[in-house]
C-alpha cells in the first residue's frame, strides 16, 4: 500500500480563495459575538440601572445620564430628578438625600415593558 502524501495548505486552495475563506471565517465570529453580547442585554433587568445607582452621589448620576427632565428640591433638603426616555417610554426618579447620595428610585415602564438606558 502507498502511503498518501502530504501536502501544505497552500497547494490544497489557491491563495484569493483562502483569504475569501478566512475573511467569512472572521465575518461569522463577529456576527456570532455581537449576537451573543446583545442577547446578554436582555437579561439586565430594569431594577438593575436603579439599584447601581444606589448610594452613589447625585452629581455622578447627572454627569454620566445627562440634565435630568425635571429636578425638585423637597422641603427636607433631599432632592428629586426625574429622568424620561421617551424612545423606550419609561421614566426613573432618583432621590437624593441631604448630602447628596442618592437614598432611593423608582421607575415606570412604558409600553414595550423595558426601560432600559440606550
Amino acid at each position: 500500500m502507498k502511503p498518501t502524501s502530504t501536502y501544505p495548505a497552500k497547494h490544497l486552495m489557491p491563495a484569493p480563495r483562502r483569504t475569501l475563506w478566512r475573511k467569512r471565517r472572521a465575518w461569522g465570529t463577529c456576527v456570532c459575538a455581537t449576537a451573543w453580547l446583545g442577547a446578554c442585554a436582555l437579561f439586565t433587568s430594569n431594577d438593575e440601572f436603579g439599584l447601581f445607582w444606589s448610594g452613589k452621589p447625585l452629581a455622578q448620576l447627572t454627569q454620566t445620564w445627562g440634565k435630568p427632565a425635571e429636578q425638585q428640591t423637597q422641603v427636607d433638603g433631599s432632592t428629586v430628578v426625574r429622568y424620561e426616555w421617551s424612545r423606550a417610554a419609561c421614566t426613573y426618579w432618583f432621590t437624593a438625600d441631604a448630602s447628596g447620595k442618592i437614598a432611593s428610585y423608582r421607575y415606570e415602564v412604558g409600553q414595550w415593558g423595558s426601560c432600559k438606558p440606550m
